[in-house]
């Protein structure tokens, strides 16, 4: 993907109604470190059972949700980051986000999540070297498969976060510290949260902290790794992916609610970032998204 100058801002649209773009907020967790504390957010995104009588074969390589795995019957075969494993009965496996992966799945029954997993500054949770994360804890699988059983959505929250007890004591201490980075840019963060992605600019967020678009360029990326204006881009990108693939929308609604005046400004955008059209990547990837 090709993150180059392309905010088109002439194209954005100047008024939505009232909370149209807003997303489900989903849940958080505070969790004690030491002398403070730090969020931790998870939203679900789907969630569901697969039972599958034949193989398939699937090829994500720009997941944009993290997905949880658990095989209550069958397998599979994950090649990612160039090594080969099998997700067998009963084990519990985390896939973060942005790790692209083939899988070969075998005759199943499969339960499985697509999540958002960010820290209390909507920072993904994962670093760009990890890999699957599996877990064995039979109180967690018995929690997952209530879950599935039941039909309020508390029953999967308690379930992941039964699942996130298990796997977040390890990264506590990278999540703390990203936390602590982040937080000079909480005002950031917010703008970002109450405001239609595509009718952001660098000045609108220099203006939050008195400083020229350049100056807060440059310590955003001396802070958290990564240029501003393409983790603007790719903020953009991931909420207008989850909304074609989740979402029942049409591509011009979706457009309007990341801000966008005109649906040709949209296609343009997204096509230049992902090499696809908005309904080709609908169509290609809600044919392969399973789980």
């Amino acid at each position: 993907m090709d993150f180059q100058d392309n905010f088109y801002t002439t194209s954005v649209k100047d008024t939505l109604p009232k909370d149209h773009w807003r997303r489900n907020s989903g849940f958080s967790w505070q969790i004690p470190y030491g002398e403070t504390s730090f969020q931790f957010q998870c939203r679900i995104v789907k969630h569901g059972i697969t039972i599958r009588e034949h193989e398939n074969y699937f090829n994500h390589p720009y997941p944009m949700f993290t997905r949880v795995f658990l095989f209550r019957k069958g397998g599979a075969e994950l090649i990612c980051r160039n090594k080969r494993r099998s997700l067998v009965e009963n084990r519990i496996y985390i896939l973060p986000a942005n790790m692209g992966f083939q899988v070969h799945y075998f005759p199943r029954e499969l339960i499985y999540y697509h999540l958002c997993l960010n820290d209390g500054y909507g920072q993904s949770i994962f670093e760009q070297g990890d890999t699957v994360q599996e877990i064995s804890s039979s109180f967690v699988r018995e929690q997952l498969f209530r879950a599935q059983e039941q039909e309020s959505e508390l029953f999967h929250q308690a379930a992941l976060l039964s699942l996130f007890a298990e796997f977040l004591p390890q990264r506590q201490q990278q999540l703390f510290r990203n936390c602590q980075r982040a937080l000079e840019f909480s005002a950031l963060f917010e703008y970002l949260d109450s405001h239609p992605l595509a009718l952001i600019s660098l000045s609108d967020l220099a203006d939050l902290y008195g400083l020229s678009a350049s100056t807060l360029s440059k310590r955003f990326f001396r802070r958290m790794g990564i240029p501003l204006k393409r983790f603007l881009l790719e903020r953009q990108l991931r909420y207008a992916c989850e909304l074609l693939l989740y979402s029942p929308r049409k591509i011009a609604e979706i457009a309007e609610i990341l801000g966008y005046r005109d649906v040709p400004y949209f296609y343009r955008f997204f096509k230049k970032l992902t090499g696809k059209t908005p309904g080709d990547f609908r169509k290609n990837e809600t044919m392969e998204r399973q789980p």
